[in-house]
C-alpha cells in the first residue's frame, strides 16, 4: 500500500495545486489520472490486494460527488472523477475514509472563514487540497 498511497498523494498533491489556484482541474491531468489509476487497479487486483467488490463499493464517495455536481452544480465533476480514480488506488475502507478526513477538513476551514468574517457563505472553496489533507491523514492513520 505504500506504493499506492505515494503516487496517489503525488497526484492529488498537483492537483491541489492547480484547484488552488485556477478552481478548476485540467482534463488532460483527469485522463492521465485515469489511466493511472486503472493501472494501479490492475496491478492491486492482480497481486490480491484488493477484490472487485471493495472496487465497487469503494466508488460510492466518487458517485455521490459526481451526482451532486449534476444535481447542484455547486461541486465540480473533476472532485468525484479523482475521488472515483481513488478507489483504484487505496480501496474501500481507506476511500471512505479519505472522503470523510476531507469533509471534516473542508468544513472546519470554511467555519474558520465563517467565524472570522473572510468569506460569504456564497464562496466556493477548491476541495483538492482538503481530499490532499485527507489522504495524507488517512496515510499516516491506516499505514
Amino acid at each position: 500500500m505504500l506504493t499506492e498511497s505515494i503516487l496517489a498523494l503525488a497526484y492529488l498533491g498537483v492537483l491541489a495545486i492547480w484547484d488552488a489556484k485556477t478552481k478548476e482541474l485540467p482534463a488532460k491531468l483527469l485522463r492521465a489520472g485515469t489511466v493511472l489509476a486503472i493501472g494501479m487497479g490492475c496491478v492491486n487486483l492482480a497481486v490480491g490486494a484488493g477484490s472487485w467488490g471493495e472496487l465497487f463499493l469503494g466508488a460510492a464517495p466518487g458517485a455521490v460527488l459526481l451526482i451532486l455536481a449534476w444535481l447542484t452544480k455547486s461541486v465540480g465533476i473533476g472532485d468525484g472523477v479523482v475521488l472515483l480514480q481513488l478507489n483504484f488506488f487505496l480501496f474501500f475502507e481507506r476511500v471512505v475514509l479519505a472522503f470523510a478526513f476531507s469533509l471534516l477538513a473542508a468544513g472546519g476551514f470554511a467555519l474558520a472563514l465563517l467565524i472570522f468574517r473572510r468569506c460569504r457563505m456564497d464562496r466556493r472553496l477548491p476541495y483538492m487540497p482538503f481530499l490532499w489533507i485527507g489522504c495524507l491523514f488517512t496515510w499516516l492513520v491506516c499505514g
